[in-house]
């Protein structure tokens, strides 16, 4: 600037100092002055967004930064539904289908979304990213402000040139780690790509991020980079409880293993269930993972067998071979047999028969409706009435399913409604059935059967 030509910070100290205006500080009140200090802060605090924002951007997508401007990169992310408060982006590596995962990961995400509320701060998330379906119900749950980017939205085609927009398809979690202005790392892979991208985002900008410390060796790499952990308390409530109920009801515990007369009854076989249960909505699911307790994550063979039996009714959760039919099934093969002669079936990571279940007098069963199943070649289908082809079953190769001997009912079977003398629960020993205890209302007798299990 010319010497002769007085700055514009100079320009306006010299009018301050002459006849008081409406805007000078002599004729301010106390209220007018908090309100331009507080305008001038939210100017710095918006300003500081913006050049944070750039700098990340400039720094983790050069190439897209390189085509863009400061101005361009703020019309972009008021496009993408940024506003003027930092936005927190959970994001997560693939979960698998394990519930005690999900459980983990939704623990964090809750809290996640209380800090969002608390702050008044919307939550971001990529379409078809790991997170999204997750993110997408916690913020409707919480009642928190969502910006959920779409690659795939026509909208952006005035916002990003066509490679970008590709670029956003193929790299959905860099995106969303570059733009995020807080980033919650719920769960991690070690070598993942979240991993990489957050590693790098560290480097450039180490505010605001932190990272679940539910696998501290997951997270170790983040920490000496520079991020928080973060780590939450465990509820021991449910727990107590359970014991409490277990301690009343343990004292009529009667289980024994005599009086089987194997050829009576048909056995049910109870194995892990991973995702929602049967019946289950992945919605209701989501909200169980989010504000239930860990007990809520447990879903092994005993779980389902436990909410079997609190629930005295077994849901329709098995889908025959044509996907038309919802049914129960059960197998006509003695029960000592079926678990000598179990599987481990490495392809599902799961045996095929487990020394858990529920037993029906087939008298009771036919009363019920169930009815063997019929093995034969596909064409053999349609030559059946319409309303029993879901008792339809490939015989497979050299009749290898008829072993099976399955007999299947039409929707959910009512326990209740069987005299509670036709029906028995099994589990491997005492410890289990006195977990069977606490929610058998029913009174069904229980059979131990760790003797029949193949050495």
């Amino acid at each position: 600037m010319r010497p002769d030509v007085p700055s514009p910070r100079r320009d306006l100290a010299h009018r301050s100092d002459s006849v008081p205006t409406n805007h000078s500080p002599a004729m301010q009140s106390p209220a007018s002055g908090a309100c331009r200090a507080a305008e001038r802060v939210e100017l710095a605090t918006l300003t500081d967004l913006a050049t944070r924002r750039w700098n990340r951007l400039h720094q983790l997508l050069p190439e897209v930064a390189d085509r863009w401007t400061p101005e361009t990169v703020g019309e972009f992310w008021r496009g993408m539904g940024f506003g003027t408060e930092p936005v927190l982006a959970p994001v997560s590596s693939r979960l698998g289908n394990r519930p005690v995962r999900h459980r983990a990961m939704a623990r964090q995400l809750a809290a996640s979304m209380m800090d969002a509320r608390q702050r008044r701060q919307s939550v971001a998330t990529v379409v078809k990213s790991a997170a999204d379906p997750w993110v997408t119900h916690a913020a409707s749950t919480f009642d928190v402000p969502l910006v959920r980017m779409n690659p795939d939205d026509m909208s952006l085609e005035r916002l990003l040139p066509p490679n970008d927009r590709m670029r956003l398809c193929m790299e959905r979690d860099e995106w969303i780690v570059a733009l995020a202005d807080r980033m919650d790392v719920l769960h991690l892979r070690r070598g993942g790509k979240i991993e990489r991208a957050v590693l790098k985002r560290l480097e450039v900008d180490p505010f605001g991020v932190r990272v679940a410390m539910e696998d501290a060796k997951a997270a170790k790499r983040l920490l000496a980079a520079g991020a928080l952990g973060r780590f939450l308390p465990r509820s021991t409530e449910d727990l107590e409880r359970e014991r409490e109920q277990t301690a009343k009801r343990e004292s009529g515990l009667e289980a024994n293993s005599s009086n089987w007369n194997d050829e009576e009854w048909l056995v049910h076989c109870t194995r892990r269930c991973d995702g929602p249960w049967p019946g289950q909505s992945w919605s209701q699911y989501r909200d169980e993972m989010l504000l239930g307790s860990d007990e809520a994550a447990s879903r092994e063979p005993l779980d389902t067998l436990r909410r079997i039996v609190r629930m005295r009714r077994l849901i329709s959760g098995a889908t025959t071979s044509k996907q038309t039919h919802r049914v129960v099934c059960f197998s006509a093969v003695p029960l000592p047999e079926l678990l000598r002669r179990r599987t481990f079936r490495s392809h599902v990571s799961r045996w095929d028969y487990e020394p858990y279940g529920i037993a029906i007098r087939r008298r009771a069963a036919i009363d019920c409706g169930l009815k063997p199943v019929v093995y034969g070649r596909a064409f053999e289908r349609n030559a059946m009435a319409e309303e029993d082809r879901f008792l339809f079953q490939s015989a497979g190769r050299d009749g290898e399913w008829q072993s099976e001997k399955e007999w299947r009912g039409l929707e959910d079977l009512d326990l209740a409604s069987v005299d509670p003398a036709d029906v028995r629960v099994f589990v491997p020993s005492e410890r289990e059935a006195a977990k069977i205890a606490a929610v058998n209302g029913c009174d069904w007798q229980v059979i131990f059967v760790s003797g029949m299990l193949r050495q």
